[in-house]
């Protein structure tokens, strides 16, 4: 009608190239460059005014996208909530958009439904298990390209929202992914990393090579301590003797003359102990000892809560006390970079969820 005020709805290629989400984030542009302070509470007029000299003049109308964004909704939305959705960078336009959508199971929705739905969406995003705000996702985007091939009408009854599919299962979404024979995959722990440190000969070479004289056990640990080096630990069957012979093998080799007394001085307690001062290339660090990130961290946590029992306490000090004389388990101080012990914790729980009693 000639005489109509009514900005033109743009309906065509601009609505069949983008889904809900999509269309959402244009008219945040838009509404920012319409009131950069104030942008939820631009009116429609003004947004409508606003889409050509914002760079969006086949944006469809604010009037248009009330419109499409009610067509499924349950609970409609306001163009002021629609304006606050599209410029609220805290909140996702994806849940907002399915929980709008969500219903009391029709007649015709039963289990049978969500397998078939879970699996479909599955196939099509390549997620082996969607969690509920990736089904909502990858729904939408189906549906859109439904949309553009004229037969939404079809599939969407196929698909149920997510809360139509959490009411069919009791609100227990993994439920619905265990009777759709779909099972989310649990991260493989990551065992840490096995750092070997200096090995006693070796180590023993390089005292000699500092200081020229054979040292104590005591003094060997104080040198690779000050040079800031792991030492490896000592074997049952590593006799000192055999030790001292493979270092001197290694010192003799580098042209370095043997100490002269065959055994660590009888003053070797009070003597200063020397250290290389460009240190010890190639020797593992105290710091790499021992390596434990997060997702060791969270494995080995979750391994002490499933051999506790269901009234043992889970702090902090009780992992602790457990802690103490176990290297394939990493101290509690250790937990500080990951967030701290009840970080690591919950995300052990997570880890093994079905096997814990609590």
């Amino acid at each position: 009608m000639s005489g109509s005020n009514e900005q033109p709805r743009h309906r065509g290629r601009f609505d069949a190239t983008l889904d809900d989400s999509a269309l959402l984030e244009v008219a945040g542009v838009i509404l920012r460059y319409a009131s950069p302070e104030r942008p939820a509470a631009v009116k429609q007029r003004a947004f409508d005014l606003a889409r050509a000299p914002a760079g969006h003049p086949d944006c469809p109308s604010a009037r248009a996208i009330t419109m499409r964004l009610n067509r499924r909704a349950k609970k409609k939305f306001s163009w002021g909530q629609i304006a606050e959705l599209a410029t609220n960078d805290e909140r996702s336009a994806t849940m907002t958009l399915a929980a709008a959508e969500r219903e009391e199971p029709g007649e015709h929705l039963d289990k049978r439904h969500a397998y078939f739905a879970l699996r479909f969406v599955a196939q099509r995003s390549g997620i082996a298990a969607p969690v509920r705000d990736q089904y909502a996702e990858e729904r939408a985007k189906i549906l859109a390209a439904a949309r553009r091939r004229k037969d939404s009408d079809t599939l969407a009854p196929l698909l149920p929202t997510v809360g139509q599919i959490e009411r069919l299962f009791g609100g227990d979404w993994d439920a619905a992914l265990v009777y759709a024979e779909l099972v989310r995959e649990k991260p493989k722990p990551v065992p840490p990393a096995n750092v070997r440190g200096l090995p006693l000969a070796e180590a023993t070479a390089h005292f000699v090579k500092a200081n020229g004289w054979w040292p104590t056990g005591a003094a060997l640990q104080t040198f690779c301590r000050d040079a800031g080096v792991r030492l490896q630990g000592r074997g049952g069957a590593e006799k000192v003797a055999d030790i001292r012979a493979v270092a001197s093998a290694m010192l003799v080799a580098e042209g370095v003359a043997l100490p002269a007394e065959s055994g660590p001085p009888k003053d070797a307690k009070t003597r200063t102990i020397k250290i290389p001062a460009d240190g010890i290339a190639g020797a593992a660090t105290r710091e790499q000892e021992p390596q434990w990130n997060e997702a060791p961290c969270v494995e080995a946590v979750a391994r002490w809560l499933r051999g506790l029992a269901t009234s043992a306490k889970t702090t902090k000090e009780a992992y602790r006390a457990f802690q103490r004389g176990k290297p394939d388990f990493p101290a509690p101080s250790g937990f500080d970079r990951h967030g701290g012990y009840e970080a690591v914790k919950r995300k052990a729980k997570e880890l093994n969820a079905e096997d814990l009693p609590f």
